[in-house]
């Protein structure tokens, strides 16, 4: 296994896109980039070590975001090995980094890929800071060697996502203040359809029910730009039954 190398994204006054550049972070072995990198932004982070670069990830496919929760090792001794490794590093430092968990673990045999997503449980976004990234990717470098991982290894850490997919019920409260795309079964016009919508959720009244609002987002807004609903619009209440609903991402207003 060689070096990690670490990757934050550029640096922006926006602080949605602020919140993205978080969630794009990535921190690789066995992988080399090259970009233009700020003056300020390699200030943020001196401590780099000798090798580590700087790089920005632009988004995240829709691919990534269904394979949220997934735990897949293949059956491989090395892929169960690292998954292993991967939930004692979490555990050897939770003191100092709060409560993270493994958002997905996959594995690629024919690359001898490990694909890492954490999601830190108190962040607003579910994303880990850089430095958080870069000290569970150390350790756990470390502890595969230690444990006589294949040398052809390469591990991929990253956070959730900007869109990161939400689990329904279970994590709408904890999101509940942020945009999301909410993907659901409605019937229309007597026959059901598939719609989307970019709403904020407001609550759960019974364990079959889930009530929205409209989210001020340009996605929302008539001419796409930059005149807000009215008031009106955004605080009519959408009642959805928990049941019909298919799918449910972050949304990212940018």
């Amino acid at each position: 296994l060689r070096l990690l190398k670490i990757y934050p994204g550029t640096s922006s006054s926006s602080a949605q896109y602020l919140a993205f550049r978080a969630a794009s972070t990535r921190v690789s072995a066995n992988k080399k980039e090259e970009t233009e990198v700020d003056d300020d932004e390699i200030n943020d982070f001196e401590d780099l070590e000798e090798g580590e670069e700087i790089w920005d990830e632009d988004s995240q496919d829709e691919e990534d975001t269904d394979n949220a929760w997934k735990i897949e090792t293949c059956e491989l001794k090395w892929g169960e090995r690292a998954l292993d490794c991967a939930r004692q590093v979490l555990a050897e430092i939770k003191e100092e980094t709060g409560d993270i968990e493994l958002y997905s673990f996959r594995i690629s045999p024919a690359s001898f890929k490990v694909d890492i997503r954490l999601d830190k449980l108190d962040d607003q976004f579910g994303s880990p800071s850089v430095d958080h990234l870069t000290k569970f990717s150390r350790l756990l470098n470390t502890r595969l060697e230690e444990n006589g991982a294949p040398e052809e290894i390469w591990v991929n850490v990253s956070t959730p996502g900007a869109e990161r997919r939400i689990r329904v019920p279970e994590e709408l409260l904890r999101f509940q203040n942020l945009p999301m795309k909410l993907k659901y079964s409605a019937e229309e016009k007597g026959e059901e359809e598939t719609q989307v919508k970019y709403l904020t959720f407001t609550g759960l009244p019974d364990a079959d029910t889930s009530t929205w609002h409209l989210a001020d987002v340009r996605a929302n807004r008539p001419d796409g730009k930059g005149r807000k609903l009215s008031k009106k619009k955004l605080e009519a209440e959408i009642v959805i039954p928990v049941a019909n609903i298919k799918k449910v991402n972050l949304h990212l207003d940018i």
